[in-house]
């Protein structure tokens, strides 16, 4: 789901799962680390470093980034 808010152009992508095809990530460790300044100043369990560059490499090659 895509939320928009036009007047500062502000889009943020939620997801409630990794990606469609759970093969496409086969082998790489669901490690979760703890992320400083979320909501609110708080804390977040994101991916650790290793796990969402996997992550944002598979996201973008299933949205055809290779056009940019």
């Amino acid at each position: 789901m895509e939320l928009l808010q036009s007047a500062r152009r502000l889009s943020v992508e939620l997801h409630w799962r990794l990606i469609d095809n759970p093969v496409l990530l086969e082998g790489v460790e669901r490690r979760l680390a703890l992320a400083g300044g979320g909501v609110g100043g708080g804390r977040l369990a994101t991916l650790a470093d290793p796990q969402l560059f996997a992550y944002l490499a598979t996201h973008g090659a299933t949205h055809c980034w290779s056009r940019l």
